[in-house]
């Protein structure tokens, strides 16, 4: 992330949709900008690569995504300790797996100001190229083997963040990776009794 960043970051409250907003949208986005303004460089950028996961996510595919935050998983983990002392990011165990999620109030406070600044894209690709590598692995266990089930609850906890990477592949015309993401779903879709979800796709 360039030098210099961190000094716009999140800056909400001077946009031109939170001064002419309604009165109650002014004050929830003072009230996000003082609880982010405890937030350190590092935590900012976290919180941004949170964002992109609606459907919340482990350690482990933060991990994959530290190109955008410059953390290694070490850091990362006080990173997310301390945004859960300040209360911005919530956490929950699936599985024994805790796995770190945001209020959707402030992952579309923080995406409006990615989205302003150009920079969305950007961290939404590294989300989609991490769904693309995890469902690449999955097809040959889902298709057989000792491991199906535990491809299939794997695959289950992301589903939530797989069907945002597909729209935004979508979106972002991207229909080469759209369809290979679909393609290697399939067997995921068909075992789950999803068909219609898959052909929708």
């Amino acid at each position: 992330m360039r030098e210099g960043a961190d000094d716009h970051a999140l800056a909400l409250s001077g946009s031109d949709a939170a001064s002419s907003g309604p009165a109650r949208h002014r004050s929830m986005d003072a009230a996000l900008e003082w609880s982010f303004g405890l937030l350190s460089p590092e935590e900012r950028r976290l919180l941004e690569v949170l964002s992109v996961f609606v459907g919340s996510a482990d350690l482990e595919a933060l991990t994959s995504l530290s190109s955008a935050t410059g953390l290694r998983r070490g850091g990362m983990v006080q990173c997310l300790s301390g945004m859960l002392e300040k209360s911005v990011v919530v956490t929950k165990m699936v599985q024994g797996v805790a796995r770190y999620d945001l209020l959707g109030v402030v992952r579309r406070h923080v995406q409006a100001a990615l989205k302003r600044e150009g920079r969305f894209e950007a961290i939404a690709r590294l989300q989609l190229a991490w769904c693309l590598d995890m469902v690449a692995g999955s097809e040959e266990a889902l298709v057989s083997g000792p491991h199906q089930r535990r491809w299939l609850d794997s695959l289950a906890r992301e589903q939530g963040n797989l069907r945002v990477a597909l729209g935004f592949a979508l979106d972002a015309g991207d229909v080469e990776a759209a369809g290979r993401l679909a393609y290697d779903l399939r067997h995921f879709w068909a075992l789950r009794g999803q068909l219609s979800e898959g052909r929708r796709w």
